[in-house]
């Protein structure tokens, strides 16, 4: 049995708490909680005992000032090539080195009106996430040392935006609302409402399939041992083998 949790991470909290959870499972804006990265392995850990989980699933939302959002008219000839030549088709629009972000396209807009701002490509640092995803995977002990690594597996990775509601939730986000609106987000259209259905795993595959996911959902991790019995294995069928041609 897995655990489906959603986090959200606003690194520029003022008061020290730049990660807000929830249980997929639940309402948000009842059941969710603050604190730091300590906080929610505890938490993290502490759910797990309950339902008696073996791993947990990860949906991993981003702050706004994380993600940067484009409008990129892509050449027809160059349709097909798309995800290797966009950071260069961007470099003129980005003050970071192209070989230090990270691009995820989504095709044309649809459906906008006049009042939406267009965007097809989300920008990050590829670096500053994958530290981030290391972090929420390991606990960190009361000395600040990493002790140990949870099961988790990062299902989907979306800019907060593409959720309706979850800004809100932000106090942050509240005093600046103005400044966010007029700031490229994803479209309107593409945003969904994470509410609880009756349906299982419904939301849980409506996020990880979002056009607007930045992230492969990863599947669980091959045990070492699996190395050890798949050589074993190879062994015994090269030594039956052998044995046959030698009849």
């Amino acid at each position: 049995m897995s655990l489906n949790v959603a986090v959200v991470y606003h690194p520029n909290d003022t008061q020290g708490q730049p990660l807000l959870w929830f249980n997929l499972a639940s309402n948000p804006q009842h059941a969710s909680e603050r604190g730091d990265f300590i906080d929610f392995h505890h938490w993290l850990e502490k759910k797990q005992v309950q339902a008696d989980s073996r791993h947990s699933n990860l949906y991993l939302f981003l702050a706004q000032e994380l993600v940067s959002f484009h409008q990129v008219n892509v050449p027809e000839g160059v349709k097909r090539n798309v995800q290797k030549l966009l950071p260069v088709l961007l470099e003129e629009q980005i003050a970071q080195d192209i070989d230090e972000i990270a691009v995820h396209y989504v095709a044309e807009a649809i459906n906008e009106t006049e009042d939406d701002t267009h965007a097809n490509t989300a920008v990050w640092d590829k670096k500053a996430l994958a530290q981030l995803m290391g972090a929420l995977k390991t606990s960190t002990g009361e000395s600040g040392d990493s002790s140990r690594r949870h099961d988790i597996r990062i299902k989907a990775c979306l800019p907060i935006s593409a959720c309706d509601g979850l800004a809100d939730m932000l106090p942050e986000y509240a005093v600046r609302a103005d400044f966010w609106q007029i700031l490229p987000q994803v479209p309107s259209d593409d945003r969904v409402a994470l509410k609880h259905s009756d349906s299982g795993d419904q939301l849980n595959v409506q996020l990880e399939s979002h056009r607007w996911n930045l992230v492969s959902p990863e599947q669980s991790e091959i045990s070492p041992l699996y190395g050890v019995f798949a050589l074993g294995l190879l062994a015994a069928s090269l030594y039956l083998v052998n044995q046959w041609l030698s009849l």
